[in-house]
């Protein structure tokens, strides 16, 4: 049995795109997903599956969601070494002066073009630093994510990717969640 963590884009914000996560728990078993736990309101999905391709399962989720809510999710599944290892090559953890509540992860679901790269790269605000490794931006910002120039939807425009962003706090307890 492998154990998964599903990151779902844009739910719950604003009164938009609004999942009730003890529904979707529910949901989710009823679909063949096992073992299934969340955190907090944003879609943050731990769950186990004997499956190995983590596009399919996020392709499976994504069509559950359609089905049932009538809208679509960007979903994208890691496994809990992927996450693991974007904290462990995090370039901001060896900085004193960078704070950990000012730190976020946004993933990629696809690896982005050469151009794309170069347009990211290009891109700069002050209080906002930003450093992509392979399918990770490491994003430091002073001013906190939602006052952030730099959103979320503009790195997917750069990147040319669908991507989701997560604070250092939710991927420790995602973390410790496929450890208990």
């Amino acid at each position: 049995m492998n154990t998964y963590i599903a990151l779902l884009r844009g739910i719950n914000v604003s009164g938009q795109k609004k999942i009730l996560m003890a529904e979707f728990r529910i949901l989710l078993e009823k679909n063949g997903f096992l073992n299934v736990q969340t955190y907090i309101q944003s879609g943050n999905v731990v769950f186990n599956s004997p499956a190995t391709d983590v596009h399919e399962l996020a392709s499976q989720m994504e069509q559950v969601i359609s089905i049932q809510y009538g809208f679509e999710v960007p979903t994208l599944v890691l496994s809990p070494q992927e996450i693991r290892l974007a904290v462990e090559q995090n370039p901001f953890k060896e900085n004193p002066s960078m704070d950990e509540t000012q730190t976020y992860f946004t993933f990629l679901k696809e690896q982005p073009s050469k151009e794309g790269i170069q347009a990211f790269e290009a891109t700069s605000y002050p209080e906002e630093t930003f450093i992509l490794k392979d399918k990770v931006v490491y994003y430091s910002c002073a001013i906190g994510f939602g006052k952030a120039k730099f959103t979320n939807r503009m790195m997917e425009k750069k990147l040319g990717t669908r991507s989701t962003t997560r604070n250092n706090k939710t991927i420790q307890k995602l973390i410790s969640m496929t450890q208990s």
